[in-house]
């Protein structure tokens, strides 16, 4: 995992002290090697974080041979071995265990597209053509990395973090409209969008190329791609054991890829079902490894009564920590401030404390169980939208959707979300045309919807800050392409099942592989907040009248603590990049930290 910048001027090349900011400014990214480069009017700037091949040969920007291109890669490429045996069958050797050396070569002999339809990971990288002039950059097929980039008349700036460009470019400026459809949503935003002016995000399985002073996009994946007709019409009538059997295999094969690393690893254990899976099935690799968990009293009940009884049947290397809800304002502040954004949801500062602690214990990757929810049918929101669609068939997303009834609703403003949001739909939709059940077809169109738009604007970006913030890698096992393709083809009566005896329809098969492996005791309700976000969202506690974002969007009647916890996001968002008082929390928080 790495930080990575790159701007092209006009007229003069950016000054070394511009240069050596924005490197402090990606600097948590990447702290194990720093560099950056002048080619005529282009600077480029890496900071490493050593995971794969730890020596010097692997830091970057990485230059091929004849020195005509140049890489730099945030990321990690899991199948890099299984790409250095295809460039050999064409006569390319790769003298290195790096896999950004391999993605260099791949770019080189195969190409853009040829590379972005073989290699498996999480990535964002920036390739050069120094004789031809092109730039082309990419981000990974769902958007477990980032990419930000700015483009006036004088600079294009591509980077991992928008402080960085901050640096490098024009001063930054509030993106009001982001604001407005922030508290208009769940706390999402456009995908293509940031909280400041001219400031956009690549979207996930996209690919860009500037040249000539101009800038193009191409999608290259999208998660409706990975549904086939044939298979679903297979996976129809697949027995449950046969299923069972082989949602183990696809998963413990993901673990096997995610495990790739030359650095100590560490697993994420809630004590929820995804998580304990990846442990489970971890622990059958007989590679020596650390678990960690976070316990938030009063706040969650299942790692405190799940995870010992895991541990039991099957010991590890444990670290846990406790968290509380007086350093939970602090820790929120700190997490705005490294994520460049309002919180998409509240477990950033504490799941930052647990990186943090995997840090101090030489931890520098840690593999998760998120990410299963989307295409899985995890979320109480898909169920109650699927329950709504059976008595109603109104075709409703409310994990999406636009909240009309939010105070600050402004149908000009929102309109640009929702017509990103309509065309995915329609797209999605038509996609699964062949499907009858109109039920199937919508409950299958939501996932979709799910796995393609949520993941990249709020649980993906969410999780690579917190981690990042520590300089610890987090990996997503579930999120391997071989595992969601299988899930996304299954009906869904395997992902959700209203009839489950249980009373627990979400995860279906999922749920089933975790009582079979692990045990019985694995078969508990989601818990809902898993933090502290609620027990600071309280009127009461908060200084209103000193709200600065009030003199931004106007004061309107708050309804809900969701709508409260999101005013109190942007209020510290605000101040942080747009105000020079660092102190300015004790201004408005009245409780105890």
């Amino acid at each position: 995992m790495c930080g990575l910048f790159l701007s092209i001027t006009n007229k003069n090349p950016l000054s070394g002290p511009e240069a050596r900011q924005a490197m402090k400014a990606i600097h948590h990214r990447g702290p194990d090697f720093q560099t950056w480069e002048r080619v005529d009017n282009i600077v480029v700037g890496h900071t490493r974080l050593s995971i794969l091949d730890l020596g010097k040969n692997a830091n970057q920007p990485m230059w091929s041979d004849d020195k005509n291109h140049l890489l730099l890669l945030n990321g990690e490429i899991y199948n890099f071995r299984e790409i250095q045996a295809e460039l050999k069958r064409v006569g390319v050797t790769c003298d290195s265990n790096s896999d950004t050396k391999t993605l260099l070569l791949s770019l080189i002999n195969f190409g853009v597209d040829k590379t972005l339809k073989i290699i498996r990971g999480m990535f964002a990288f920036v390739f050069i053509n120094i004789e031809k002039g092109i730039i082309k950059a990419a981000r990974d097929h769902f958007g477990q990395k980032p990419l930000y980039y700015y483009q006036d008349q004088n600079i294009f700036i591509i980077a991992s973090d928008i402080r960085a460009i901050s640096e490098l470019g024009p001063p930054l400026k509030p993106n009001k409209d982001a604001y407005i459809t922030y508290l208009c949503t769940r706390g999402i935003i456009h995908p293509e969008e940031t909280f400041f002016q001219k400031i956009k995000t690549l979207k996930a399985g996209h690919t860009l190329e500037f040249k000539n002073n101009k800038i193009s996009k191409l999608s290259y994946f999208h998660p409706i791609s990975l549904y086939d007709e044939n298979v679903a019409h297979h996976l129809r009538n697949t027995p449950v054991e046969d299923d069972l059997e082989e949602l183990e295999n696809l998963i413990r094969t993901a673990v096997t890829r995610h495990f790739v690393s030359d650095r100590e690893i560490g697993i994420l254990l809630s004590g929820g079902i995804d998580s304990s899976l990846v442990f489970w099935l971890a622990k059958d690799l007989k590679i020596d490894f650390t678990t960690l968990t976070k316990f938030s009293p009063g706040i969650e009940n299942i790692p405190s009564s799940i995870v010992p009884k895991i541990l039991s049947i099957r010991p590890a290397k444990t670290l846990d920590r406790t968290d509380s809800s007086e350093n939970y304002v602090k820790d929120l502040k700190r997490f705005i401030y490294y994520s460049h954004a309002p919180s998409r949801w509240g477990g950033g500062g504490p799941m930052g404390n647990l990186c943090k602690l995997a840090k101090k214990n030489n931890i520098a990757v840690l593999l998760g169980g998120d990410c299963v929810d989307e295409f899985f049918a995890g979320y109480n929101e898909q169920t109650n939208d699927f329950v709504n669609f059976r008595k109603t068939g109104n075709y409703q997303n409310s994990i999406l959707e636009i909240n009309k009834m939010s105070p600050y609703f402004s149908e000009n403003i929102t309109q640009y979300y929702q017509n990103y949001l309509e065309t995915e739909r329609n797209t999605i939709y038509q996609h699964l045309v062949a499907i009858e059940d109109k039920f199937e077809r919508f409950a299958q169109a939501h996932l979709i919807e799910d796995t393609a738009i949520f993941l990249q604007i709020c649980n993906l970006p969410h999780s690579d800050a917190y981690s990042m913030m520590e300089s610890v890698e987090l990996r997503n096992p579930m999120l391997d392409i071989d595992l969601v393709k299988w899930v996304v083809n299954l009906p869904i009566k395997k992902k959700f099942n209203i009839s489950s005896r249980d009373g627990m329809p979400n995860k279906f098969l999922l749920r089933q592989l975790a009582n079979k492996l692990i045990g019985n005791f694995m078969n508990v309700s989601k818990e809902g907040t898993r933090n502290f976000s609620k027990a600071i969202s309280i009127e009461e506690l908060w200084n209103l009248n000193q709200f600065r974002i009030f003199e931004v969007l106007g004061r309107k009647k708050i309804h809900s603590y969701k709508d409260l916890f999101k005013i109190i996001n942007l209020e510290i968002f605000h101040r942080t990049f747009f105000e020079s008082n660092e102190n300015f929390i004790s201004e408005i928080y009245l409780g105890k930290i």
